[in-house]
């Protein structure tokens, strides 16, 4: 919106208003760490990973991602200052932890205990919002229309109705028994993904289909008050389930369309990650739950909650899938593993404490149900409350059998988490703790960060919390964690603000207490990858080039660094190869810092003591006076995005090629060209080099840009490559990379 549309939509109260706000928030005195010349030094260590891009390709999935989640992101926003500015008002002082010194599970003995607790916290918002220092800066606008809040009936049912459309069609399938499958971080614990493979069929997760031009104008229009209820985005969810043929054509079987339930309240925010097990597709949604009520004042949820659900459909008839059944529970998703027919799924539910004491206490417990009962609170007895933790968010975690889901075990435990590390019997959820200065102006100046670590046993389908841990510093993904004979490995980053600390791995017992730990590694610069494999851990750390460390853990009270190398760029995975090699793919790089190329490198670590680079592969970036580019890959955010041929000894990568070219001619041109591939190299394992085995590319014209690959997988001698931003899936020959067809999706 212009500035004249926008001048003549708002009256002259409304802009004198804003124009005040503006004026005070200009008023406020920034923390010494974010001063100019402060963030100036800060941005000079940040590493210019790429260049500023056009989003194309795997970008535009991940940019829906991040506009979809600008509801919750928003929420997360209220939560930092809620949690640590609102309830610590009162000159409460939060304890700050030794490394290692955890919170003690509260049990309470009813739902009283705990919306006292509750109402406690939002009468400690309203006391801030109302305090005289607090009228006029930047809390009171981004809280300004978010008070007094009626909330949903925690009776709601739904309606578990629904079918799953299909087309027929005959097709030859292609069974083999070597098949991609997703790349996952223990042996025995698949992971979720958006497409699978089965070595006779492939299934995909197609596009949302979602109006967002229609959303934002909605969005718009309530941001400048010319609308009170927040939009429903509308989604038209499907999966696709593809009969690929011996000579690379592809059919489609079917495609499942999952309905919204027809109740009406439930609408679909899209479907996250899916499993096959055998004739069983189970699909894991984000949904939100619309609360249609005439008091319920607009907030940044809206009249709607967010809610993780567990769709499943007997797929023994490929072309007529059947759904068998729907199970909900409270909060936006997290993650999720399968053991064996064992689901066990982690949602992150956020009570929003803005909403006021009588209604907070009506939401301050989380829900979830199956298709044969109506939602309902989890049992209190499942209810754990952090000693200390001042956090508006549960972490709940549920364990069924697919395969029996009549009953649900479910655990909550106060206090949030991001990432999840997951074994056989044991789920680990992490969550980040800032340390805060005293004072509510301090709320940028943290002294430090701790990672707080809770513990669940789900052997049996049962879910239990066992115990919680805390050390210094943030795990960077699920790869940051690793359990070996009872010991918990974590390798974390510290720093804050005002300093850069370091890399710590820590080593902790079954009670979650550190036995041993190697701190101040590397300091001033951040891990990038880890993957501790048996006593070895191996990480890596960037700030100009990258050191690989070698760490012996074999001892768990002394864990010692035995040896490291140092090459230019960084690996963002690592990857065993038998016992004494270790693949990274990564960022290729200079003694400068990193070149916008990708590279996948080849470590010899049978002498920890000297570990080397024997070999590696690179893509590189042009960069002269005519073209100017840069490598991405979807491998750099999520090693899913990566396949494993362990019979051949083969990684395929993704990858995307950008090059912005200028035509110098009589009529000066210039344009962006995007090539998608996909990497294919060979590890040499007995003569320690890497090949490429090959490069496979999409077909495409000048100034055309090509399909770009999030996912990779194969079946006998075909390798297909998914590209869930467009609906497409390539079909190509392993041997010689010849592109043999291509499927439109949804």
């Amino acid at each position: 919106m212009d500035k004249d549309n926008l001048n003549a939509t708002l009256t002259e109260e409304a802009l004198k208003e804003i124009n005040e706000k503006l004026k005070n928030a200009e008023r406020i005195t920034l923390p010494e760490g974010l001063e100019p010349n402060n963030m100036a030094k800060k941005l000079e260590k940040v590493e210019q990973f790429v260049p500023q891009k056009t989003y194309t390709g795997m970008h535009k999935r991940k940019m829906r991602r991040i506009a979809m989640s600008a509801v919750s992101v928003a929420a997360a926003f209220i939560i930092v200052f809620t949690s640590v500015m609102v309830i610590t008002r009162k000159d409460v002082s939060v304890e700050t932890k030794k490394t290692g010194t955890a919170y003690t599970a509260i049990k309470l003995s009813d739902y009283t205990e705990i919306e006292e607790r509750f109402a406690e916290y939002s009468a400690n918002y309203k006391e801030y919002c109302s305090a005289p220092e607090s009228s006029g800066g930047i809390m009171s606008w981004f809280y300004s229309k978010a008070t007094d809040t009626a909330v949903y009936d925690v009776n709601t049912a739904f309606d578990y109705s629904g079918s799953a459309l299909g087309s027929s069609t005959d097709s030859q399938s292609l069974a083999s028994s070597e098949y991609g499958k997703t790349y996952e971080q223990v042996e025995g614990v698949a992971e979720a993904d958006i497409i699978k493979n089965d070595g006779t069929y492939l299934y995909t997760i197609n596009p949302d289909n979602a109006d967002w031009s229609a959303y934002y104008d909605a969005l718009e229009a309530i941001y400048f008050g010319e609308a009170a209820d927040a939009p429903i985005l509308q989604y038209s969810p499907s999966i696709s389930i593809i009969a690929p043929e011996a000579d690379g054509a592809m059919k489609l079987a079917c495609t499942i369309n999952v309905e919204k339930p027809e109740n009406g309240n439930i609408y679909y925010m899209g479907l996250e990650e899916m499993y096959i097990d055998g004739d069983t597709l189970t699909v894991i949604a984000l949904c939100r739950q619309h609360i249609d009520a005439e008091d319920i004042s607009y907030t940044y949820f809206g009249k709607s909650r967010e809610l993780t659900a567990v769709i499943c459909f007997d797929i023994t008839n490929r072309e007529q899938p059947e759904e068998i059944y729907r199970v909900y529970q409270d909060g936006s998703y997290v993650s999720s593993r399968l053991i064996g027919s064992e689901l066990v799924t982690v949602s992150e539910y956020y009570v929003d404490i803005t909403a006021g004491e009588e209604a907070v206490k009506k939401v301050c417990v989380p829900t979830c149900g199956t298709d044969s009962s109506a939602m309902s609170r989890v049992a209190v007895d499942d209810i754990c409350i952090m000693s200390e933790v001042y956090d508006s968010r549960y972490i709940v975690v549920c364990a069924m059998d697919i395969t029996a889901p009549d009953r649900v075990s479910t655990q909550a435990v106060l206090g949030g988490g991001s990432n999840v590390y997951c074994t056989e019997e044991t789920l680990y959820v992490t969550s980040t703790d800032y340390e805060y200065n005293a004072g509510v102006a301090e709320i940028f100046g943290t002294t430090g960060t701790k990672t707080q670590i809770l513990k669940f046993d789900i052997s049996g389908c049962d879910v239990e919390y066992v115990c919680c841990g805390a050390v210094d510093g943030v795990g960077l993904n699920q790869f940051s964690m690793d359990e070996y004979n009872g010991y918990l490995r974590i390798a974390t980053t510290s720093g804050s603000w005002e300093s850069e600390e370091g890399n710590h791995v820590y080593v902790l017992d079954k009670n979650l207490d550190i036995t041993g730990s190697i701190t101040g590694i590397a300091e001033g610069e951040t891990v990038k990858a880890v993957r501790f494999i048996g006593y070895t851990g191996y990480v890596v750390t960037f700030e100009q080039t990258d050191p690989l460390f070698v760490i012996d853990i074999s001892d768990p009270k002394n864990p010692v660094i035995k040896g490291d190398v140092e090459i230019p760029g960084f690996s963002a995975y690592l990857h065993p190869v038998g016992e004494s090699l270790v693949l990274g793919v990564g960022v290729d790089g200079d003694e400068d810092g990193t070149t916008e190329g990708l590279k996948v490198s080849l470590f010899d670590v049978s002498d920890p003591e000297n570990p080397i680079e024997c070999d590696k592969v690179t893509v590189g970036a042009v960069n002269n006076s005519q073209k100017w580019g840069y490598i991405d890959s979807e491998a750099y955010y999520t090693h899913k995005a990566m396949c494993w041929d362990a019979e051949n000894n083969i990684m395929y990568v993704p990858y995307m090629k950008v090059e912005h070219i200028s035509v110098y001619s009589d009529a000066d041109e210039s344009y962006s060209q995007t090539t998608g591939g996909i990497l294919a190299v060979t590890v040499d394992a007995e003569n320690k080099k890497l090949s490429c085995y090959e490069d496979f590319t999409t077909d495409q014209d000048i100034k055309d840009n090509a399909t770009v690959f999030t996912r990779v997988t194969y079946i006998g001698d075909i390798l297909f490559g998914y590209s869930q931003d467009e609906a497409i899936i390539s079909a190509f020959d392993k041997s010689n990379g010849k592109q043999l067809a291509v499927l439109q999706l949804g």
